[in-house]
């Protein structure tokens, strides 16, 4: 609790007693004992609330609401205004001026600090719900971009097709931009399962061995096609409690980028590490590599390293902010070393329970 008070009350002995009891409540405060100084602390401040006195010298509190509700500096923000002018007719002009309530003089001060603090609960909880909201834009604004970029290539390519022979080359960036216009909608997929949480966390014992196998298995064609060696650690009998389909999803993603990122006739190798409490598990690939910078944003959604030897790199920039959720249902952390022209280590460490089966 740090949020900022305005106090705009003349009455010194009242704003004392406001002041002293709001900051004993945790709060931060500021005075002004008229109109066109409340207005200027207002702007300059920017007060989380704002308690208002009607009865000020040269500009009375309704005018200063109103300028308030007007103004770009606190449109929104909450004002109680506290006045000796009590009835009916008082609180509805109040509250159509655009204070958010209305204590009348004489107060008490216990219930004033807690209407404070129901307000700045209240004010909070909206922020942080638009803040949501104006991601939840973003990303459906980014997956739109990539979607209609996809579209684009395939109606240019398409008509490319049509108008000439030799038709193969056009055919493969048609197949390129479906497949990536299916794994961005993939993608947003399981991201909006994980934030719904609709995903399991721990269901039974699973074999990482197996889903290590049937990965690699299904990423042999397409890293046969660039000459990329694919290894994996076979028969460490290393188990946890876990859903076979979230790990085959956090490795698929770390594959698919050790891959898509690697240099022809480059390797792939994928280790496991079983240690008493932990599992960890290693994607160590020979591609191009990123800076540190890069690094420490690579697990940001829809971050996406771009530079010369990227840009040709389709992708939707959401696999490895997918990885660090889900490695998150297990209570784990992911992790990345790399080094441009050199290569990338990822890891993933998964705590195991204590439940969790042993060695066989």
């Amino acid at each position: 609790m740090n949020e900022l008070v305005l106090i705009v009350e003349d009455e010194k002995d009242v704003a004392q007693l406001l002041r002293y009891n709001l900051q004993k409540a945790g709060y931060r405060t500021v005075v002004a004992a008229d109109g066109d100084h409340a207005l200027s602390v207002a702007r300059f401040s920017k007060p989380d609330l704002i308690l208002l006195d009607l009865m000020l010298p040269e500009r009375d509190g309704w005018d200063v609401c109103r300028r308030l509700r007007t103004s770009e500096f606190a449109a929104s923000t909450p004002i109680i205004m506290i006045t000796a002018l009590d009835g009916e007719e008082f609180r509805l002009r109040g509250l159509q001026e655009g204070a958010d309530d209305y204590i009348p003089k004489p107060f008490s001060v216990r219930e004033v600090v807690l209407r404070v603090k129901k307000l700045l609960d209240r004010s909070s909880e909206l922020r942080s719900h638009r803040i949501r909201r104006t991601e939840t834009e973003t990303q459906l604004s980014y997956l739109v971009h990539e979607l209609k970029n996809s579209l684009s290539v395939i109606d240019g390519y398409t008509v490319l097709a049509s108008e000439r022979e030799g038709a193969s080359a056009y055919l493969e960036r048609i197949s390129s931009a479906t497949e990536h216009m299916d794994q961005v909608l993939s993608d947003a997929s399981v991201l909006v399962r994980i934030e719904k949480g609709a995903l399991p966390a721990a269901l039974g014992p699973l074999a990482l061995d197996e889903v290590i196998a049937e990965t690699l298995e299904a990423f042999r064609v397409t890293a046969g096609d660039k000459g990329i060696r694919l290894h994996g650690t076979a028969d460490t009998g290393s188990r946890i409690w876990g859903e076979q389909h979230i790990v085959r999803q956090i490795l698929t993603n770390l594959l698919s980028n050790a891959i898509k990122y690697n240099r022809d006739g480059g390797k792939v190798d994928v280790t496991i590490e079983d240690a008493p409490q932990r599992i960890v598990l290693c994607v160590k690939d020979t591609g191009i590599g990123m800076t540190q910078e890069e690094a420490a944003q690579l697990f940001q959604d829809f971050f996406r390293v771009r530079n010369e030897k990227t840009r040709h790199i389709l992708g939707s920039g959401l696999g490895l902010s997918i990885v660090k959720k889900l490695a998150q249902l297990y209570d784990g952390q992911v992790g990345v070393e790399s080094k441009p022209d050199v290569g990338s280590t990822f890891t993933v460490v998964l705590t195991k329970p204590a439940a969790a089966p042993a060695k066989n």
